[in-house]
């Protein structure tokens, strides 16, 4: 009967890293979404700009709700001490999809791409603009990274890895300011 029990708890904990992975995995899923109603409302402006606008509006709203997976998944794993590794690392690409790439494309299909005419000092400006948008964003979460797992020696000599703090603007609010604009 005891050895029934002490399964039973094997198998909850193993059930319970799921629940993060599953926020990880919707917060990427929303990233994906966002990424193809832009490139919708993109193709839609040259034929019906109110769909267009719908289809904006629906990538802005992915991105918004992205962000409340992104700060569930991390709260939900630290609460069932189900953090792990792999988790820090998922959670960093989805991040990258989510509020890096999602939010360039977003803003390229929704102004830089319809507004400045393709080659224009402008247009130049802005795909670089929005490429350095995302390559600070991407270094940002690397650096998390490495700081979440690099053990930080305090004043008293105590060891202690930060996972909870960080240095620097996160990526998910200037996608959220991003996805608020559109």
């Amino acid at each position: 009967m005891e050895e029934t029990t002490e399964k039973s708890h094997k198998g909850l904990k193993k059930g319970l890293y799921l629940i993060p992975s599953a926020f990880t995995a919707t917060n990427a899923a929303l990233g994906f979404l966002s990424v193809v109603y832009s490139l919708r409302g993109f193709q839609a402006n040259f034929v019906d700009q109110k769909l267009a606008s719908e289809y904006f509006d629906y990538a802005a709203a992915a991105i918004g709700y992205a962000i409340l997976c992104d700060i569930l998944d991390g709260r939900i794993a630290r609460m069932t001490k189900t953090t792990t590794e792999i988790g820090v690392q998922l959670d960093s690409l989805a991040d990258v999809l989510t509020f890096g790439i999602a939010p360039v494309i977003l803003l390229y299909s929704w102004g830089i791409g319809l507004v400045f005419p393709e080659g224009s000092q402008l247009y130049n400006l802005g795909l670089f603009v929005l490429f350095m948008y995302l390559m600070c964003g991407t270094f940002r979460l690397a650096r998390f990274n490495i700081q979440a797992t690099r053990p930080r020696v305090l004043m008293e000599g105590t060891v202690k890895t930060d996972k909870k703090n960080f240095i620097g603007l996160p990526i998910p609010p200037a996608a959220g300011l991003i996805a608020a604009i559109v």
